[in-house]
């Protein structure tokens, strides 16, 4: 799977990681979360040989309260 919303390069011994936080994936298997920026698993690392990454950029979902109605 190939990255979403996630730029990685190497530069010599420098790792950039670039994601976009005002951007949105999707929603993750549990529902839980959004996902902001993923790798999709481990990948190897353009340019440094023998490293990997693994990235997940998520944030939580805003839930609102269930309301309560209660019989007369």
């Amino acid at each position: 799977m190939p990255c979403k919303n996630a730029s990685i390069t190497c530069d010599g011994r420098v790792l950039t990681i670039v994601v976009d936080l005002a951007r949105e994936v999707g929603l993750s298997k549990a529902k839980r979360s959004i996902i902001v920026g993923t790798t999709g698993g481990n990948i190897t690392i353009p340019n440094a040989a023998g490293f990997k990454v693994c990235l997940n950029v998520i944030k939580e979902v805003k839930r609102t309260a269930p309301s309560i109605v209660k019989n007369a």
